[in-house]
């Protein structure tokens, strides 16, 4: 899972936070962090879109939003939500952008709100079929 996730973040998207950040975020800078950082960070990422999703499907479920605009909609409150948790995880941290992981955080959300949307819709009553 470590692997996973660290790939995800460093292989694909490191150029935009910076090569320090990862290591110190995959614990090979400080001996005051011990392990990998980056799993922590990713369930706190799909954590924040699960509950979004829920809001979406269950708790508002509104037919006004039950369509394409309104599903939009929440993946931007999601992106937006996700950019900010990962920005204020590492803003206090001087090893590389933290507004560059940040908006990592908020590119890796959008995947997990479409994996997540597709699992829970089809018990909502008015946004069942949405987004497709």
């Amino acid at each position: 899972m470590n692997e996973f996730f660290r790939f995800l973040y460093c292989c694909l998207f490191e150029e935009m936070f910076g090569h320090d950040l990862a290591l110190y975020l995959d614990g090979h800078i400080t001996f005051l962090q011990q392990g990998n950082m980056f799993v922590t960070i990713a369930c706190y990422m799909m954590c924040l879109s699960l509950t979004i999703v829920i809001a979406y499907y269950y708790i508002i479920d509104h037919p006004k939003l039950a369509n394409f605009p309104g599903w939009m909609m929440f993946l931007y409150v999601c992106i937006v939500v996700n950019t900010l948790s990962g920005w204020l995880w590492v803003r206090d941290i001087e090893l590389g952008s933290s507004i560059g992981f940040g908006i990592v955080n908020g590119l890796l959300s959008i995947p997990v709100y479409i994996i997540f949307s597709f699992l829970c819709k089809w018990r909502s009553r008015h946004s069942s079929k949405v987004p497709i």
